[in-house]
């Protein structure tokens, strides 16, 4: 098992707006996520590391309990954004400039590893189950008076993980003056296993 700590954040906020006209919901919502876009832009986040997970236009409905039926209260546009962070110091602040632009929601907050990292610990935590597997097969053949062999046959597999995975399915409250949302990051395990089939002599 190897274990290192993250180095990206994926974020996903979103941006509600509701209005008794579809199209003053979608244009309030657009405005809203054009400042918000703006917002990251300006926190240092690339355009490329920004993009719309999911757009949604609903009409929403609430229980009338005097009139006994479901009435329209207007209607829902949600635009969720995903953004990509790279400078996990910045997470917090990122997340503030969201909130204080217009996001109303942080759905998720989630750290991993990039392609390249989760490669080099794959390399590592593969070449230390090989080298574990060999000891002990010589282990075994030494307890039982015989000599090991070339390899016969090798199989191994891997499992990335992130041991904590911090939700904030809830609505996003803008920092006070001068604070910033702490974000703290776990540590990602890569563990992986070597099956290997020895000749004895």
């Amino acid at each position: 098992i190897k274990t290192s700590a993250p180095d990206k954040a994926t974020i996903i906020l979103s941006i509600s707006t509701l209005d008794k006209s579809a199209s003053k919901s979608q244009s309030d919502n657009a405005e809203l996520a054009d400042r918000v876009m703006t917002a990251l832009k300006n926190s240092g986040i690339p355009e490329s590391d920004i993009k719309t997970s999911s757009y949604n236009l609903n009409e929403e409905f609430q229980w009338n309990d005097v009139l006994r039926k479901s009435e329209s209260i207007g209607y829902r546009t949600i635009n969720s954004i995903q953004v990509t962070v790279k400078d996990l110091s910045k997470v917090g602040s990122v997340i503030d400039a969201a909130v204080q632009a217009g996001a109303n929601s942080v759905s998720s907050v989630s750290f991993e590893l990039s392609q390249a990292k989760q490669d080099e610990l794959k390399t590592q935590a593969l070449k230390e189950a090989a080298q574990n597997a060999k000891a002990k097969a010589e282990s075994i053949a030494s307890g039982l008076g015989i000599t090991v062999g070339r390899v016969y046959s090798a199989s191994e597999s891997s499992n990335y993980y992130v041991p904590v995975y911090r939700n904030y399915a809830m609505e996003a409250v803008p920092a006070t003056a001068g604070a910033t949302t702490p974000i703290t990051p776990g540590d990602i395990e890569f563990s992986a296993s070597v099956s290997v089939q020895f000749e004895i002599q």
